[in-house]
């Protein structure tokens, strides 16, 4: 069995800025399945976020994303607020986009006792 969250910790270096996806998460041939590059670019916007609860989620897909080797992933916050987190991961490769539009809105939500 595979264990996801483990997984996506092992993909994701957030002092290199790196993903790589490992051949287990193979779609097409030579190419990551997209679910699971959208899961670690929340991972790593979650990981940069103040407020790390998610409140929405979105991957564009320009380009398919390589499986078995790095690619760059920039963290590059559009909002930091008092409450709510805007910021986007664009995974690019040899300088090409590949995917973008990686916003990840997260907030503040106080507990309900």
């Amino acid at each position: 069995m595979i264990d996801f969250e483990a997984e996506l910790r092992e993909a994701f270096d957030p002092t290199a800025g790196t993903l790589t996806v490992s051949d287990v998460w193979e779609g097409f041939p030579a190419t990551a399945f997209g679910g699971f590059v959208a899961a670690a670019s929340l991972v790593a916007v979650s990981g940069a976020a103040e407020h790390p609860r998610p409140l929405s989620f979105s991957t564009r897909f320009h380009r398919p994303v390589p499986a078995g080797r790095a690619v760059k992933v920039e963290i590059e916050p559009e909002r930091l607020g008092r409450l709510v987190d805007a910021l986007t991961a664009p995974v690019q490769s040899d300088g090409k986009l590949l995917a973008a539009e990686g916003t990840s809105q997260a907030a503040l939500v106080p507990m309900l006792t």
